[in-house]
């Protein structure tokens, strides 16, 4: 059984038209809406990437499984409710624009996407900044220590902010 739309022109269609804020059925050149849409930028959300917990990857704002991968119901919604819970770390809500900065200069980012970026960007800062203090430190090691320092450097293309762990890293190739 279908529901009569009562047509804006009665009183109640009026009514209704009052809480519109686009043009529906309820609303027409001569009853426009009567709660226009007005953009707001607060409340808003702010993200961040954090690593998850099994995988150790970098996310912001997992999806939810697959429930073909579930035998039974209520694993698919165990899963459903740890991937919520994660994703719950990745966003917080600011309410205005002091909250917003502050949430900004502690490393929250304005979409996913940026959150991922801007932790890649950190890491790399992180590691740059480990080596440069690493080839500062050299300095003050024997002749021999630098030059095994030297060659770690030489013997890769990327940043070596340790050199310990990079010749254990080759030790255990080599081994291979």
């Amino acid at each position: 059984m279908a529901v009569a739309t009562p047509s804006p022109s009665t009183d109640y269609g009026k009514e209704l038209a009052k809480h519109e804020q686009h043009h529906t059925r309820f609303t027409n050149d001569e009853v426009p809406p009567g709660n226009p849409y007005v953009y707001r930028e607060y409340p808003r959300m702010v993200y961040k990437a954090v690593q998850h917990p099994k995988t150790g990857q970098m996310f912001c704002m997992a999806i939810d499984p697959s429930p073909m991968m579930f035998s039974f119901p209520q694993e698919y919604q165990n899963a459903c409710a740890a991937t919520a819970m994660l994703n719950r770390q990745c966003y917080r809500v600011v309410q205005d624009d002091t909250e917003f900065r502050i949430a900004k200069n502690d490393g929250w980012h304005e979409s996913p996407g940026q959150a991922l970026s801007g932790h890649e960007e950190d890491h790399w800062k992180t590691v740059v900044e480990d080596t440069a203090k690493r080839h500062f430190s050299d300095r003050r090691m024997s002749p021999e220590a630098q030059a095994e320092a030297a060659a770690v450097d030489a013997s890769t293309e990327h940043q070596v902010p340790d050199v310990q762990v990079e010749q254990s890293r080759r030790i255990a190739k080599e081994r291979r």
